[in-house]
């Protein structure tokens, strides 16, 4: 082979390899910017989650404290305490 050719053959090589990296860049970069979105959905959700369990925890705070100050009225209207206190 004249060098000319091995030269023309080398380039075509060269030009072959570039076009497939370029390739997998471009489905790297896909990838990625796929990645980065779920990502991002997964904190959204995960912040969501933390504000609802907070909310919820709020919640059953405040219907705990109403149950025991029904049930303690109940009691002392029953007279419950009334008789606990007299024995």
């Amino acid at each position: 082979m004249q060098k000319p050719q091995k030269l023309s053959k080398l380039e075509e090589v060269f030009r072959k390899k570039k076009e497939h990296n370029h390739k997998y860049k471009d489905k790297i970069n896909e990838a990625t910017l796929a990645y980065q979105n779920f990502a991002t959905e997964v904190k959204n959700q995960i912040a969501s989650h933390d504000e609802n369990y907070s909310k919820l925890t709020t919640q059953l705070s405040k219907h705990r404290e109403v149950n025991q100050r029904e049930s303690t009225g109940a009691r002392r209207s029953s007279g419950y305490l009334k008789m606990t206190l007299a024995c």
